[in-house]
């Protein structure tokens, strides 16, 4: 999430049938709520994949510097079911953004599925979405296709 800078993704089955939907705050909280996310903020900076141990020796001279990896493994690794992801509020890809907009109004949202003709993982759109790509730009929401304004083919979990 935080490598891509995204806030929300899909939560999907080996066959990407999606099952649900995630956000960072459900990440905090699985990890103990602010407390536990300092904890695992912590842990990551004191030992993160690019850290090394080296060695000096000499060689006819020359100083070599040997370095060996000292990639962390996690012990505390949780599977996704355990974040409780929420149901997704699904749309299609030829929906307007007025619409899916609407969708997620009524229901408290701030993500939305787009799932393509077959049913299929289209893409994801959040409320900065409809915000950075909808509205700042000045498109009409009732005739600007979401799928012009999705993210597509997100990442998932």
């Amino acid at each position: 999430m935080h490598d891509n800078k995204f806030l929300t993704l899909p939560v999907c089955e080996a066959n990407g049938h999606v099952v649900g939907i995630v956000d960072v705050m459900d990440c905090v909280y699985a990890s103990g709520g602010a407390e536990g996310w300092r904890s695992i903020f912590a842990s990551a900076m004191d030992c993160d994949d690019t850290a090394s141990v080296g060695s000096h020796s000499h060689v006819g001279g020359s100083i070599v510097h040997s370095v060996r990896s000292t990639r962390s493994t996690r012990k505390n690794d949780m599977p996704v079911s355990k974040l409780r992801p929420k149901a997704p509020m699904i749309s299609n890809s030829t929906s307007s953004v007025l619409a899916v907009a609407q969708m997620l109004a009524s229901k408290r949202g701030d993500a939305a599925i787009i799932t393509d003709q077959s049913g299929g993982l289209a893409g994801i759109i959040t409320d900065t979405d409809v915000t950075r790509r909808v509205v700042a730009k000045q498109f009409p929401a009732s005739t600007t296709c979401v799928a012009d304004v999705m993210t597509p083919n997100p990442s998932c979990v």
